[in-house]
């Protein structure tokens, strides 16, 4: 049945949720919940296509991008966490790019590229390619998610964690400049926002555009701004290993580059269905 289907489907997300709520560093239980996830979103599918005969359905391709969302997780799990299994991580992510694949043809069956999952399908594509380190399939992607973005919403949330999406891919690629007007566009989104805003992603931007301030009065001018749209004293320490380093110098860095070699990516393996 289609309901039993979506049963399914959110037991998915129950457990991919609890998995991302847990710490990944020496403990295999996020995977245990991330392979529970993955289980109960191919189950949802299953029973879908048993229920309707066929893939003629809409609920598919959000079943396959669910499936290449918890499958792209799994990867991170084993390229950022303790195991730092780097090929095992890269087999996850093609897995998740095979996901992605085949939801984007059948939103494309069905008609479905004008649909608010169309852009977020584009989303997820582009963060898994730049997980297989193909920065100029991730932007491609990325600029697919953000044309539909704004075609369906004058301001939202998913517009602006796109736009900061942006910043980040030319940040990994070394250019700051370009990353910094997509930080800007991202931030100038998120005034329109007011409480609408994810207050994960949020934070993401804030860290994000303190990172790449050059003088202590652009910083100064960021901080004000946050605090307009905080409505509270922005607190901000720059990142781990640059406050540590103040205190037992390059030896505490070192051991979090042995612990956490890819701290960006693992940020920011909070995404939604």
């Amino acid at each position: 049945h289609v309901m039993t289907a979506r049963t399914m489907n959110s037991l998915g997300h129950a457990h991919h949720t609890q998995a991302l709520a847990m710490p990944w560093l020496l403990s295999w239980a996020p995977l245990t919940l991330l392979q529970k996830s993955l289980e109960a979103h191919q189950m949802a599918r299953e029973v879908l296509q048993r229920a309707v005969g066929s893939d003629n359905h809409v609920d598919i391709a959000t079943y396959l991008m669910n499936i290449g969302v918890v499958q792209q997780d799994m990867g991170w799990f084993y390229k950022a966490s303790w195991t730092r299994q780097s090929e095992r991580a890269d087999e996850y992510f093609r897995y998740a790019r095979d996901s992605f694949t085949e939801a984007e043809k059948y939103s494309k069956d069905m008609n479905l590229e004008k649909q608010h999952n169309y852009g977020i399908l584009q989303y997820n594509i582009a963060r898994c390619h730049h997980a297989l380190r193909d920065l100029d399939k991730a932007i491609e992607h990325a600029r697919k998610a953000l044309d539909v973005l704004k075609d369906l919403f004058d301001s939202h949330s998913d517009i602006a964690d796109t736009l900061y999406l942006f910043g980040f891919l030319h940040r990994d690629n070394k250019d700051n400049i370009r990353a910094m007007d997509y930080f800007r566009q991202s931030l100038e989104e998120y005034k329109r926002l007011g409480d609408r805003r994810v207050e994960h992603e949020w934070k993401k931007l804030k860290h994000a555009i303190l990172d790449l301030c050059q003088t202590r009065q652009e910083r100064e001018n960021y901080l004000r701004q946050f605090e307009e749209i905080d409505g509270e004293p922005a607190l901000y320490n720059g990142p781990i290993s640059r406050r540590i380093t103040g205190i037992d110098g390059g030896w505490t860095v070192w051991l979090l580059w042995f612990l956490f070699p890819t701290l960006d990516e693992l940020a920011y393996r909070l995404w939604r269905h």
